[in-house]
């Protein structure tokens, strides 16, 4: 009888966590989305830089193209603050939708577009959406997430991505310039007819004081198997963590209002910083002029290259959705940071061999040494530079300034991009590409340091734990301490009555 009732538990279990990665994979689709315009220009820029191949009437510039592409950040640096407030308003779920009228008229304008403006005013359109996308979405994952499979779920976002990148490289190279913009329309409709069909986040109906309403959502969540008792358990808890975060009102003067969001801000925006610092954004958009890979780029093309690298990456973030709760935040961020650090050092100094001579890199065999590095790069950002800093920032701040929080950090990863793509040429050209590298070095390095003396570990605690943690209220084991000592509180009275 107790094995039964054991199988029985375990399989309630398992269809709740398949319930909740049902609804993170339909809000992913709104990062899938995010991932196909990152992914369009690999392809499509050299043909619209091409006097024999372009689609348009005209031909664009260099100017043209680097005028085209600021608008995506332009536009992503612009969005999140308004997203922060709907999001808040509106709920998290009305927000994405909405919003995804966006990348329809993006593409759609893609698709009829006859000269740089309307491309420019694609881009800035896809720049709202994906801004909005990196605002709402880490909110929504981590408040549908219970603290077993929340970390798992969270890092999804980076794997997601991965794969817009390479879908759209991949259709880039095979259909035509419009019939691209036509398959790729296909994306944001299915997020508009999916999305709809999952539950909004709890935590939001309960900061809207609507218990019945956070009720059903949990239970759609937790599965039909979960008990009556245990629902209302759970729900008892998330209301009373609600209520403990939301009794300020929360504007942006409450993001440094007392210890615990002071710690989280510093954590959160020195990690997105650090992040972008450490990441290979702007490598991988010049790769066909960074890589010195003359024939190699000759037979696969930068396409290629891409896809491949970001194969490699899908997978590695993959395995760290898989070890984010078993090792912890922590332990991977600093073991990726150090890695890829070794990594970034070794590729800086390949550049400056080549570009002062000190050691003679050209040989056949030793010109793969950039690309391997950035192979190895992108295994190791994608398990935990990448998935756990999009983690942290959904778990760190209460609920009544965490639409602001995630905002402001959506604001400062769009404008440190837009920095470090538009300078990361001019650096390399003024003063020599192995700096570029060794910046990236010493940021992935900075991250572990960082990691090590000031960034607490979230595995397995709930959202007011870490709440509880970080405003130094929280003691492991507490309750098992209590029980405890209530326990031999007991044995004591009855020692005393015999």
């Amino acid at each position: 009888m107790g094995c039964s009732t054991n199988k029985t538990e375990k399989a309630d279990h398992l269809a709740s966590i398949l319930k909740q990665y049902l609804a993170a994979s339909a809000a992913l689709l709104a990062v899938l989305i995010n991932g196909t315009f990152s992914g369009w220009a690999t392809p499509c820029l050299p043909l619209l830089l091409s006097p024999d191949h372009s689609p348009l009437p005209v031909t664009l510039t260099k100017v043209d193209a680097s005028w085209m592409m600021s608008q995506l950040f332009i536009g992503q640096t612009l969005s999140p603050l308004p997203s922060g407030y709907l999001m808040d308003r509106l709920g998290r779920k009305p927000t994405l939708l909405y919003c995804a009228v966006l990348p329809l008229a993006a593409w759609v304008l893609i698709f009829f577009a006859q000269d740089v403006y309307a491309l420019s005013a694609a881009m800035f359109l896809a720049g709202l959406f994906v801004g909005t996308v990196y605002t709402v979405t880490p909110m929504y994952l981590g408040e549908i997430a219970e603290p077993s499979v929340r970390g798992r779920i969270i890092t999804l976002t980076s794997v997601t991505t991965r794969l817009g990148i390479i879908f759209q490289v991949t259709i880039g190279v095979l259909l035509p310039f419009r019939l691209q913009a036509i398959v790729s329309l296909s994306v944001p409709l299915l997020f508009m007819l999916v999305f709809p069909l999952v539950p909004e986040s709890p935590y939001y109906h309960l900061m809207r004081r609507d218990r019945n309403k956070a009720e059903s959502a949990l239970k759609w969540l937790r599965g039909s198997g979960r008990s009556k008792a245990n629902l209302e358990a759970e729900l008892c808890e998330l209301e009373s963590a609600v209520d403990k975060q939301m009794r300020n009102k929360g504007d942006f003067r409450d993001l440094i209002s007392t210890r615990g969001s002071r710690k989280a801000l510093m954590t959160v925006e020195t990690l997105a910083v650090l992040q972008r610092l450490s990441s290979m954004g702007p490598v991988m958009g010049y790769i066909s002029t960074t890589l010195p890979l003359a024939d190699f780029l000759q037979r696969l093309g930068p396409a290629a290259c891409v896809v491949v690298i970001d194969l490699v990456r899908l997978c590695s973030g993959l395995v760290s959705s898989m070890l984010v709760d078993c090792l912890g935040r922590r332990a991977l961020l600093i073991t990726s940071g150090a890695f890829c650090g070794v990594i970034m050092m070794c590729a800086g100094g390949w550049f400056y061999c080549d570009a002062t001579g000190f050691l003679d890199v050209s040989a056949p065999h030793l010109r793969w040494v950039p690309f391997i590095c950035l192979l190895l790069h992108g295994i190791g950002f994608s398990l935990g530079l990448g998935p756990v800093c999009s983690a942290v920032r959904s778990e760190f701040f209460p609920m009544n300034i965490k639409a602001k929080s995630s905002a402001v950090t959506s604001t400062i990863l769009a404008f440190a991009s837009f920095l470090i793509n538009k300078f990361y040429l001019t650096i390399g050209d003024s003063l020599g590409m192995h700096y570029n590298y060794w910046m990236y070095g010493v940021s992935c390095f900075a991250v572990c340091l960082f990691a090590s003396c000031f960034m607490i570990e979230t595995k397995g605690k709930s959202l007011q734990q870490i709440q509880d943690e970080l405003n130094d209220d929280y003691t492991p084991h507490k309750e098992e301490k209590e029980t405890e000592y209530e326990e031999k509180s007991e044995n004591n009275n009855v020692e005393m009555k015999v």
